[in-house]
């Protein structure tokens, strides 16, 4: 029998269990709220609707004084503040704005694995988040993760009790009922959360996609009206094609009208079919690149129309989006390919027409110039003579007369090479003052004879030292200078200024202004002012004369040396004709004046004493152009050998020593190119100075002769003086050897002084020239070309004959290097146009033909009459 129990046990068990009724009744109570909450979570709340209900749930029901709420932050991995209950101090608040708590990986970790809170109180301090409580004002708190997934935490709580009343944050985290109450709820609300989100997010994307369906449906229904409209509309034929069959699916009303076929006979047929058969395999090659690349542009087809007539058609295809068909869009160019051809056949006439023109002006000007230059030469001797006075006057206007129709003829000549792009510009050292001192004598008789006033100034800073072409430049101003004179009376005034547009280091670009005081032009006289064979009127062609070639001329060579040539002019005001002209600007000291650079007595002897005695190899085929230049190499102290081609050079080097090589480039055999690439593969003669010596002065080839290894070149006819300063410049000057030749006389024989008479086609002063001025040495070479060139015609015949191209072009080659180098300037001009033409082919050039073997019976004519004399 038990023991009774006394009062004050019996008042304390009555006391605990009031306690616990309490306790109970308190549970009951939290969870009936966490029931009541729970049913109130759903999709409809917004997020931060549920943070709300947490943060009053622990602060309210659970008695947490304070509650933060934070939320993971993907972007980069921490957690901010996205609520907050308790924070009322205006510091905390401020704080909590700027703080992003990053969480240890130890804390994630746990909380991830564990799936239990963090309980921190100051009985029981937990490490891992004792630094986190502390910068967030918290003494005790506990730490859950809710929401997301396991793998990343979709948010936390975090809720404390402040400082005061710790006794009653102990117990109720000691209370195991509370802490379950609380996970339990915080599973919910992260359920919840979940749920909200997801359901939102599938809300806007169902949403998303149905305005989506919508706009696309709407756009696609408009694309279909488009196409549907193009289709119909389209004067372009579009046809649908089966990719496997070509068979068409479909075709617009434009394309049965190009074709001829109803929708229903189309239908039966493929566009293979429609090909003619040479297209038919181009047309499965296309459809097979459509197939790869997804489309075809500008496809050009021939096909067959429903009566079998051929059309030419462009087609673009490309694969549709159901990749067995192709949309082809088809135009009918037919009409236009036939224009095409059209226009191209009349192009072809027209070139060979303005060819035809050109040919022909290039042919009369060098048949006309050779009676004319006698007709020049015999009224100059004539003149000489004693006439009377009548006599005088008669012969003086004939020989005015003859000279003007020479300068006519000379523009005519200068007009054909500019049409047919034949003209060449020089780019050669030069100074502007010496083309001026040339203007000025040529211009100052003329306007002293009209009782006109003449100058020519230039500005201070305008450079001297050019490259260019000096005589083409001379040309310009002596055209324009003329033209001026001519149009200006009596007391009236021509000045001719220079003035420097610009400059850079290598470059000048000058302005020339010719002005004068004559009688003017009005607008539209200026618009046709620089057309080929016009003038400003009739009147001015009746009264002045002219053929209306010059300024079209001064037009076309400003433009070949990169200038431009305008006017400013007023009816009975005057004139300025403007031209700018860029030239390069010569480097290093002030070049010597072209005067200057004529070998005189005193250059000569210096040139000697570096050259003398030393051994050159001539290679060179034409026998004439080896005696010319054995002869001028002799005359300056050196020993010459000669070499008939390349392999006869290669031939001679194995054995024997020379300081210089002097290399023809068109040799049979062997050329000089050839034959300068297989010296160079020999390490001995890697130093040995080639210089090329060519007829040939285009930039293409000065290019090629100097890529084959040679180190410089001599143009032909040879330049004395160019010949020795290109000698000077590449042979290792030394002492003479005294085993090689004995030094010859270093003063040059005399000039024989005999004079030559007058030689039909031949310049017998510039040939001299060209020969150092010795007499019976020029008289031996002209006999020597007499010789060689008797059966001239009788070769050229035979080659032509055989068609052996490369005969015609040596032999038109040798007579040209030859006609240069004695001074027969038309003939070298004839037999370098026809040079050319026997580069490439042998027909058309019969009028060529006869032109050169006509000029040459001319000269030979000359020549036995020269020699007859002397012989008698």
């Amino acid at each position: 029998m038990s023991e009774p129990i006394s009062q004050s046990e019996f008042t304390k068990l009555k006391q605990d269990l009031a306690r616990l009724e309490g306790e109970a009744r308190a549970k009951a109570r939290i969870y009936k709220r966490l029931h009541e909450l729970g049913k109130s979570l759903n999709e409809t709340l917004e997020v931060e609707q549920v943070h709300t209900i947490a943060a009053r749930f622990a602060t309210e029901e659970l008695g947490f004084e304070k509650c933060l709420i934070f939320q993971h932050d993907d972007s980069n991995g921490w957690f901010r503040i996205v609520h907050a209950v308790g924070y009322h101090n205006p510091i905390h608040q401020r704080v909590l704005k700027i703080i992003n708590l990053l969480l240890s990986g130890e804390v994630v970790e746990y909380l991830r694995v564990s799936r239990k809170a963090i309980i921190h109180t100051q009985a029981e301090p937990n490490h891992m988040v004792e630094k986190l409580t502390n910068s967030l004002f918290l003494s005790e708190c506990t730490l859950e993760l809710f929401g997301g997934d396991v793998e990343m935490p979709f948010g936390l709580i975090i809720a404390g009790n402040g400082f005061h009343e710790p006794e009653r944050f102990s117990r109720i985290g000691t209370d195991s009922i509370h802490m379950l109450a609380l996970g339990n709820f915080i599973v919910q609300l992260s359920n919840s959360t979940n749920n909200i989100i997801f359901y939102k997010a599938w809300r806007a994307e169902k949403q998303y996609l149905e305005e989506n369906i919508l706009r696309r449906t709407e756009e696609i229904t408009a694309q279909k009206q488009t196409f549907e409209a193009i289709y119909k509309t389209s004067k372009d034929g579009i046809a649908i094609i089966d990719v496997e069959t070509s068979a068409f699916l479909d075709a617009n009303q434009a394309y049965l009208d190009m074709t001829g076929f109803s929708y229903d006979e189309l239908r039966r047929t493929s566009n293979i079919k429609l090909c003619v058969e040479a297209d038919r395999e181009r047309t499965r090659l296309a459809i097979q690149e459509v197939v790869e690349q997804g489309y075809i542009k500008n496809f050009i087809q021939t096909s067959l129309t429903r009566d079998g007539t051929p059309i030419i058609t462009t087609m673009s295809i490309a694969l549709m989006s159901d990749t067995s068909k192709m949309l082809a869009s088809v135009k009918d160019i037919t009409v236009q390919k036939e224009l095409e051809r059209s226009l191209t056949a009349e192009k072809q006439r027209a070139e060979s027409a303005a060819q035809a023109k050109s040919m022909f002006l290039a042919n009369m000007s060098h048949e006309i110039r050779t009676p004319m230059n006698a007709i020049i030469g015999m009224t100059h001797l004539a003149l000489k003579t004693d006439l009377d006075n009548k006599q005088r006057n008669y012969v003086y206007k004939a020989n005015h007369a003859a000279a003007s129709l020479l300068g006519i003829l000379n523009d005519i000549l200068d007009f054909s090479k500019i049409e047919a792009g034949k003209m060449e510009l020089e780019c050669t050292p030069f100074r502007l003052e010496d083309v001026l001192e040339h203007l000025e004598n040529l211009l100052s008789f003329k306007a002293e004879e009209k009782g006109i006033h003449f100058s020519i100034h230039t500005d201070a800073a305008v450079p001297t030292a050019l490259i260019g072409d000096p005589l083409r430049l001379g040309q310009i101003l002596i055209n324009l200078g003329n033209n001026a004179i001519k149009f200006t009376d009596m007391g009236g005034k021509v000045d001719i200024r220079v003035q420097l547009e610009k400059t850079s280091n290598t470059q000048a670009l000058l302005h020339f202004l010719i002005q004068d005081t004559g009688i003017g032009m009005t607008e539209e006289q200026q618009a046709r002012l620089f057309q080929s064979f016009s003038q400003a009127d009739n009147s001015t062609t009746r009264k002045f004369g002219g053929t209306g070639l010059g300024l079209a001329i001064c037009k076309s060579l400003s433009e070949l040396m990169s200038g431009h040539i305008w006017t400013e002019s007023q009816p009975g005001a005057g004139s300025i004709f403007h031209v700018t002209l860029a030239m390069l600007i010569q480097q290093g000291q002030a070049s010597p004046r072209r005067s200057e650079q004529v070998a005189d007595s005193a250059q000569v002897a210096i040139n000697l004493a570096s050259l003398t005695g030393k051994r050159v190899l001539l290679v060179e085929d034409n026998a004439l152009n080896q005696e010319v230049a054995s002869d001028i190499l002799t005359d300056y102290g050196m020993q010459v050998d000669i070499a008939n081609h390349g392999q006869e050079a290669l031939d001679l080097l194995k054995d024997q020593t020379f300081d210089c090589v002097l290399m023809d480039c068109q040799m049979p055999v062997m050329d000089g190119c050839t034959a300068t690439r297989e010296i160079r593969k020999q390490a001995r003669f890697q130093s040995l100075p080639i210089i090329a010596m060519t007829a040939n002065s285009m930039n293409g080839d000065k290019d090629k002769i100097l890529a084959v290894g040679m180190n410089d070149y001599i143009a032909k006819p040879i330049d004395i003086a160019n010949l020795i300063d290109t000698l000077v410049k590449w042979v290792n000057v030394q002492q003479p050897d005294s085993n090689r030749a004995s030094q010859p006389d270093k003063t040059l024989p005399s000039t024989n002084t005999i004079d030559l008479p007058d030689l039909p086609g031949i310049d017998t002063a510039k040939g001299l020239a060209q020969v150092g001025g010795k007499m019976n040495r020029y008289r031996k070479y002209l006999g020597v070309f007499l010789e060689d060139n008797q059966d001239f015609a009788s070769k050229l015949g035979h080659a032509l004959q055989q068609q052996d191209l490369e005969l015609a072009h040596r032999l038109t080659h040798t007579l040209k290097s030859n006609a240069a180098g004695l001074g027969m300037t038309e003939l070298h001009q004839t037999a370098l146009h026809l040079e050319s033409v026997y580069q490439t082919a042998l027909d058309n050039s019969d009028e060529l033909k006869e032109a050169l073997i006509s000029q040459l019976q001319t000269v030979l004519q000359g020549l036995h009459s020269l020699f007859e004399q002397h012989d008698t």
